[in-house]
């Protein structure tokens, strides 16, 4: 699954020129007939650059609001006749909100309820990575998986295409997805 997922990736970095950002990949890849909710707080060209993606699509929504509280609201409402309800995060792991960040996420995974949750993170080149791989394995010791990859050139960040230091490679943790649990 990773070599397809990076051809995938590379696929898309070529036909769109850039990277395509999980809001992008969503609507690419999501049924049409689910509704999508993208909260985009800290940039008001995302937010116009997802609204422009989805192409008046009826089932997008864009808010321009705080997404932890957005998903925490989100998973009070959740009841047998909401049905499915998928969360993605995807924060920005600014070095300055990094903690904040992963603790909000930490408490989502923790209010899932019946919801199937998945958190994206990147993986950082520096003295301290983040996320610890320490934390990482508490997680899944509470029911919650995860992988990660590193790019292809995160050894040579500065020579390569793919990665900077702050961003040398990727992860995934989940909950909630049956059939899913083990890469």
């Amino acid at each position: 699954w990773r070599a397809d997922g990076l051809r995938l990736l590379s696929n898309h970095i070529k036909e769109d020129g850039a990277y395509p950002g999980s809001p992008m990949l969503a609507l690419r890849y999501l049924p049409r007939a689910a509704s999508l909710i993208f909260y985009e707080l800290l940039d008001g060209v995302a937010a116009s650059s997802i609204r422009e993606a989805a192409g008046g699509q009826d089932n997008v929504e864009v808010r321009e609001s705080d997404g932890f509280a957005g998903v925490r609201h989100c998973l009070t409402q959740v009841s047998d006749s909401t049905g499915t309800l998928l969360v993605f995060v995807d924060p920005w792991y600014r070095e300055a909100s990094e903690k904040d960040d992963w603790t909000a996420v930490l408490e989502i995974l923790r209010m899932r309820k019946d919801a199937s949750i998945v958190v994206w993170f990147p993986k950082k080149l520096r003295n301290k990575p983040f996320p610890l791989e320490s934390n990482l394995t508490r997680l899944a010791g509470q029911g919650v998986s995860w992988a990660s990859i590193w790019f292809p050139d995160a050894v040579n960040w500065e020579k390569g295409p793919w990665c900077s230091h702050d961003l040398a490679g990727c992860g995934l943790l989940w909950v909630g997805l049956p059939g899913f649990s083990v890469i």
